[in-house]
């Protein structure tokens, strides 16, 4: 969540780009976002489906959370359509650059009806738009789970990668991109004790080699990445040209990578490539689960234990801090993007706002 609320904010270079990769890894948070997402449904909704063994239960639950997140991002879109009309009114100069999708003032009433259908986006909180849908198709996805089909849900997932590329669609392809990732994951959190067992059932010697092997290749992929994509050899090799090498962190284009991994996100390698940096990721934080509890609760899982109240509240001070702050020294930005995630943080967590946005 931290890493998609800094880079929404992009305020670069900075100390974070370290942690959020700019958003220009050939993995991004944003792919890790929605498949825990539908991994929590998974462990959720599929737990609780399996005990019950009610459809209609668990499909209630579901639509309501859509309808939810709907009415939530309908609201925040408002707001974010309100703060435009205010400065507009105004004569308050910004560019459009910074804020997500346009308003064409011609014809509003068909703007509202885009907002509305989710075929259109206007602010930061465009991955709810997205939630709205798969939390629906998480229902039909559930059952075939339990039938013990989850063979063609993955199938499902793959022709979401894939047929984009092959087809045109009335609708964005993107919610099929993404979908991949969410019905992937909550396949994995449907089947995540069976995953465990079967993995504690491998030989001893299995167990050891297996994470090894996995962050060994996941640190391989993340040095390639930035050498081919964000490595620039300094003019000169004094200490200070290397110091500026390093904290420019400027992505650099390469034919290579734009076909494979890049391409709006939707580089054919990107997906599988994804696997092994949250399997990377995983065994890391795993490892050092106990310490990230103990320093970094207070941050990190505050904003997990309220992830939808910190992506909207995130996606309002984007549009703020996005007018009128502009990136200017290494110091600077990482001083600034400090104070946004503390604000984020402390309204998050606020008494007031949990009684207006569910979580």
């Amino acid at each position: 969540m931290i890493c998609i609320l800094l880079n929404h904010l992009s305020l670069y270079p900075s100390a974070w780009q370290y942690f959020t990769g700019r958003g220009y890894m050939w993995v991004s948070a944003a792919e890790g976002f929605f498949f825990v997402s539908g991994i929590m449904v998974g462990l959720i909704r599929g737990s609780e489906y399996n005990k019950t063994n009610n459809f209609w239960q668990m499909a209630k639950k579901l639509s309501s959370r859509s309808i939810k997140i709907y009415l939530v991002y309908i609201g925040s879109t408002l707001v974010s359509l309100a703060l435009l009309a205010t400065m507009v009114a105004l004569g308050v100069q910004y560019a459009p650059a910074t804020v997500q999708g346009t308003v064409d003032y011609s014809n509003i009433n068909n703007t509202l009806w885009r907002f509305l259908n989710l075929s259109q986006v206007y602010g930061w909180a465009d991955f709810l738009k997205f939630y709205v849908v798969f939390l629906i198709a998480s229902i039909p996805a559930l059952w075939l789970l339990k039938q013990k089909m989850w063979y063609l849900l993955v199938a499902i997932a793959a022709l979401c990668w894939i047929e984009p590329r092959l087809a045109n669609f009335p609708f964005e392809a993107s919610y099929l991109f993404w979908g991949a990732y969410f019905l992937l994951g909550t396949t994995v959190g449907y089947h995540y004790e069976n995953i465990k067992k079967f993995y504690y059932a491998l030989p001893k010697i299995y167990i050891k080699i297996i994470p090894i092997a996995i962050v060994s290749i996941f640190v391989l992929i993340v040095s390639a990445n930035i050498f081919a994509n964000f490595y620039r050899p300094p003019k000169n090799l004094n200490l200070i040209s290397q110091i500026k090498s390093v904290t420019l962190y400027r992505w650099q284009s390469s034919a290579l990578t734009n076909t494979y991994f890049y391409k709006s996100r939707t580089g054919i390698l990107r997906l599988p490539v994804f696997f092994i940096f949250a399997g990377g990721i995983y065994i890391i934080f795993r490892y050092f689960e106990d310490h990230i509890k103990n320093k970094l609760d207070w941050l990190l899982g505050e904003m997990g234990r309220n992830s939808l109240r910190a992506y909207v509240v995130g996606a309002f001070f984007t549009y703020i801090f996005r007018l009128w702050v502009v990136d200017t020294t290494f110091i600077y930005n990482t001083m600034v993007s400090a104070f946004f995630i503390f604000i984020i943080l402390k309204t998050t967590t606020a008494s007031w706002l949990k009684k207006i946005v569910p979580n």
